[in-house]
């Protein structure tokens, strides 16, 4: 009799092992995401995934990944923390460079308490946008004080700043984020 629950424990065991080696990354829109990744010596964790639509339509231009050093559903931490972190953002479909820079100024806009006082390094940030393809990732790394800006692995910019880095993220995490299900998605709750 006592060999039936330790029996049934090692099964449930088993099956719960299985299902931790075979979901090793992120899958959204058919895009996929890894769930672990290695930004300067240090290994990143998928904190969460989204799909940002356009238009009234809702049609799909990106799946964004956000990358942390621990999990986190604690916005203000994510946006105010030092630590490393990375933004993917996979193209489902052509985006104009116009078109990512009036994205990017409506979240800063929105989401940014002394605009003035990054406005050069967010000249530069905008600067460095350009049209993208189907399939291409703009990478966006958080790491010493500064945003590396990649294309696929292209680097485009470097933005110094501590206050850039959190103006930046608080595009999505911030009170007034792109919409509420991305910032969901991003904090994992989605």
């Amino acid at each position: 009799m006592a060999a039936y629950p330790l029996r049934s424990f090692l099964s449930t065991s088993l099956m719960v092992l299985l299902l931790a080696v075979t979901t090793r990354a992120g899958e959204l829109g058919g895009v996929r995401m890894d769930d672990t990744l290695t930004l300067q010596d240090e290994q990143l964790v998928l904190n969460g995934l989204s799909l940002r639509t356009a238009t009234l339509a809702k049609v799909p231009v990106y799946v964004i990944g956000l990358y942390l050093e621990e999990r986190s559903e604690d916005d203000r931490k994510i946006i105010e923390s030092p630590e490393r972190k990375r933004v993917v953002m996979h193209f489902v479909r052509k985006v104009g460079a116009n078109d990512l820079r009036k994205g990017w100024e409506d979240g800063f806009q929105k989401n940014t308490r002394d605009r003035k006082a990054i406005q050069p390094q967010f000249e530069a940030f905008q600067a460095a946008m350009r049209d993208v393809t189907k399939d291409e990732r703009l990478v966006l790394d958080f790491v010493d004080g500064k945003v590396e800006v990649r294309f696929d692995d292209e680097l485009a910019a470097t933005i110094p700043g501590r206050d850039f880095q959190k103006g930046l993220m608080s595009c999505w995490m911030g009170p007034k984020p792109l919409t509420q299900e991305l910032k969901a998605g991003l904090l994992g709750q989605g």
